[in-house]
Order: structure tokens, then sequence, then C-alpha cells
């Protein structure tokens, strides 16, 4: 009875102790992130006449973003991320020969992010990365005439955001990044014979992030 009563002593007394200890962003990384982004795509078709212009959708939406890593050095974190914009309806200047498009997204994939907090015990932090992209479009030629057509490429992105402490390990902030991405070659979901298509996306996004670290 003796060692247990002693032992719930130092627990107490430790507690306290641990709780006060200025909390550091080390360890495992998780990210969420909801948010809006102002978009603009462009397009350009086979079907458009030599020297056409661009089509180009642009506009406001939603946007998220999640990303799981670890950290490999005080305050540097290595992650993996998965992310998408959309917009539909977006307000639309067809080039010559351009049909309407009735919703435009992109998406991103990438394994080498990385977000890195200058002040560990601090909540701001710098974030870029590079991977694989997509950008897709939703051509509207008319009411019952819906082509979709989407192009994987190169995806890249920046940001940063801060944050502050809600919890022992969790935090809560907000994140401003931009995302591109560049798409050539033939459209994915169009017919094997269908016209070849280039893509571009950029985006300014503002978001809302929880992190878990």
């Amino acid at each position: 009875m003796r060692l247990l009563g002693r032992a719930l002593t130092l627990l107490l007394v430790a507690a306290p102790a641990r709780a006060d200890e200025p909390r550091v962003h080390d360890g495992l990384y998780l990210r969420l992130s909801l948010g809006a982004a102002a978009q603009e795509s462009t397009f350009a078709f086979a079907e458009q006449p030599p020297g056409a212009a661009l089509h180009r959708a642009s506009g406001f939406g939603a946007a998220y973003a999640f990303a799981a890593g670890g950290t490999v050095a005080p305050g540097l974190v290595i992650a993996g991320e998965l992310s998408a914009r959309g917009v539909d309806g977006p307000t639309t200047t067809p080039g010559r020969g351009s049909p309407l498009a009735a919703r435009a997204t992109s998406t991103s994939s990438m394994l080498g992010v990385v977000d890195w907090y200058p002040w560990p015990r601090r909540g701001v932090h710098l974030l870029g990365g590079a991977g694989l992209g997509t950008v897709s479009v939703e051509l509207a030629r008319d009411a019952d005439d819906r082509e979709p057509r989407a192009r994987a490429g190169a995806a890249w992105m920046f940001g940063a955001g801060v944050e502050r402490w809600v919890s022992e390990r969790w935090s809560l902030g907000a994140v401003a990044r931009f995302d591109a991405c560049l798409a050539n070659g033939e459209a994915s979901e169009a017919p094997a014979e269908g016209p070849a298509f280039h893509a571009a996306s950029r985006a300014v996004t503002l978001s809302v992030a929880g992190t878990y670290h």
C-alpha cells in the first residue's frame, strides 16, 4: 500500500510538470485542410483551328487536402499528400471552336511534400511539394451533350500557414497555398480516336487546417 501511495503521489506531482512543458512539433504528422479555391484552367483542343485562342474556365470552388508523414529533423516534416479543387459552372471564355465547360477540376498526389516549422515550438510553417496531378473538364456542347476529358501531368505547390495549439498534440490554424498542374496529351476519358488536348490549372487556396504533430 505504501508503494502504491508513493506511485500515485509521483504521478500527481509529475502530471502538471509535463503539462507545463513547451509543446514541440515532432513525431507523427497528420494534416487535414478544408477551404475555398480561386481556380483558373486553360485548355486547347485539336479540333480548334490553328492559332485559336485558349479556352479558359475560372471561378471559385471547394478545396481539400490530406497529408501524412513524419518528422525527420527538428521542425522538418516529409509527407505525402492528396489534394483536390473543383469549380462547378465556371465562368468561361471559349476560344474559337471551343465548347463551354460545365465543370473544371484539378487534383494532385504528391509524395514529396515538405512542411517546415522554423520555430518548432510555434505555429508558423512553410510548405512546398511536387508530384503528379490531373486536370479535368466536362465539356457542355449543349444540355444533352457533355463530354468529360482528363489528363495527368506534373503538379507542384507552395504555401504558408500559422497554427495554434488546442491540445497536447493537435493544433488548428489557416493555410494559404498556390497549386499548379500542367498536362499534355490524349484525353484519358475520351474515345481512343478522340482529339488531343492540352490543359493547365492554377489555383490559390485559403483553408482551415487541423494538424496532429
